[in-house]
């Protein structure tokens, strides 16, 4: 159902999907895909999701220096395409074991552009 909503031309969407990092999740929406109604085969499941995600946010629990729980958002993946039955994605932003953020891969340019032409500043989400 997601996917056909996301892939429907509608402006954008949101959705969760519980998973063990944002890499994982598209891994578990490939899976779902599979688990339609449709019945699409794997091979599909890499360009239906590649033309229908654009950034994957990852938020998990964390404590701080006082222990206190916060919801963080530890990983930004950007969807790039597909290659064969592989969704191929750049992690542009994420926490590190010193619980620093890092760049990893740079945004795409052409991301970058969509976001600015939105309204939104990618540094808002710890991406340069």
């Amino acid at each position: 159902m997601l996917m056909s909503v996301a892939a429907g031309g509608a402006a954008g969407s949101l959705s969760t999907i519980h998973a063990r990092s944002s890499a994982h999740a598209l891994t578990m929406l490939q899976t779902y895909v599979l688990m339609g109604a449709e019945r699409l085969p794997f091979e599909a499941s890499a360009p239906l999701i590649a033309s229908s995600i654009d950034l994957v946010l990852y938020v998990e629990r964390r404590l701080d220096e006082r222990e206190r729980e916060h919801r963080v958002v530890s990983s930004v993946r950007e969807v790039c395409g597909f290659r064969g039955p592989t969704v191929t994605t750049n992690e542009v932003s994420c926490i590190d074991s010193k619980g620093q953020r890092v760049t990893p891969a740079p945004l795409s340019s052409e991301r970058r552009q969509r976001l600015y032409e939105a309204g939104y500043r990618p540094t808002h989400l710890g991406v340069v």
